[in-house]
């Protein structure tokens, strides 16, 4: 119980609200997030990084991935009223995370209502097939633990400066896009090793390419999570890993589009590992033209006037 997320300030995104949430344990979401888990130290061994930067190589008993667990919220009440968090991580402090780690809840079903409506119209549109809850999660596990297998942008560059600083305001949309990125990395080894279905990779994949992508940048294209969504939508489609047809206004997700995955991710990797600024720059500026199939798939969801908000919240009255 304290200040939550600022969502509900509409005028300016700072003022924080009273919040509470009671939360019982997800037996089959605990079990999504066991199998990322379980495979970190191989998949970090095995990223798309120079061995010089990467520290799985260097250091084998490197083990950064966060602790992790799934609930289901089964009450809420306090000031909010519009938005339910999909997750938390907590302490907050970066001296208190640094001593003890961190905790971070997965909210199943708060994440499978989460714009839910843009979302299975968008892929609707895109695709011609229904948004489905459970793969979205497969997509939100992989990208929250990702975010653990890496640290964020540390060291110093010869001048003693830390790479974080030298990123500056586009530190943490790089972290987000690389958590996007490995977490798409992690289901296709899911799908090699058979733990779950081709099938379920490719749905995978287009929740990516089509809702994820669209809902990020309608809900807000400047945030964290959206800023690099346009760029890497663009490399995709350069690599030939993706594709619009104008005349039926679908996309098309290609075979080659694992391999795609891993070539940007590198890119991104490189730029942490370095804090190289002005690669960041260059994605934005060489990559970023608007994708005439997403903007026009933004436009048609702010003429159906759909929310980009999360709206579980069985709210209990104060």
């Amino acid at each position: 119980m304290g200040p939550t997320e600022s969502y509900d300030d509409s005028i300016a995104g700072v003022k924080e609200y009273y919040h509470f949430a009671l939360y019982s344990q997800d037996n089959q979401g605990a079990e999504i997030i066991g199998k990322f888990a379980g495979m970190s130290q191989e998949m970090g061994r095995n990223l798309p990084l120079e061995e010089r930067y990467n520290p799985y190589l260097k250091d084998p008993d490197f083990k950064p991935a966060r602790n992790m667990a799934a609930v289901n919220m089964i009450a809420g009440g306090g000031d909010s009223r519009t938005y339910a968090a999909a997750g938390w991580t907590l302490p907050n402090e970066p001296e208190i995370a640094a001593k003890h780690g961190t905790k971070m809840l997965l909210i199943r079903n708060v994440i499978a209502t989460r714009g839910s409506d843009a979302m299975r119209f968008v892929q609707r549109r895109l695709f011609g097939e229904a948004y489905d809850p459970d793969i979205f999660y497969w997509m939100v596990a992989g990208h929250e633990l990702s975010h653990g297998m890496l640290p964020f942008t540390k060291g110093y560059d010869p001048k003693g400066q830390p790479l974080s600083q030298i990123l500056g305001d586009l530190d943490l949309p790089v972290e987000e896009k690389k958590a996007d990125l490995l977490g798409l990395m992690a289901v296709e080894e899911f799908a090699k090793k058979g733990e779950i279905s081709w099938d379920s990779y490719w749905a995978i994949a287009r929740m990516y390419v089509g809702a994820e992508t669209v809902f990020r940048l309608y809900r807000n294209p400047n945030e964290a999570h959206a800023k690099y969504s346009v760029a890497v939508h663009n490399l995709l489609k350069e690599k030939h890993a993706v594709s619009f047809d104008g005349a039926t206004g679908r996309m098309q997700v290609h075979s080659n589009f694992p391999q795609a995955i891993r070539e940007i991710l590198s890119i991104f990797l490189k730029i942490q590992a370095e804090g190289d600024r002005g690669a960041a720059e260059r994605l934005l500026s060489e990559h970023n033209a608007p994708a005439p199939e997403i903007t026009a798939a933004i436009e048609a969801l702010k003429k159906a006037g759909l929310s980009s908000q999360t709206h579980y919240n069985p709210i209990i009255s104060q």
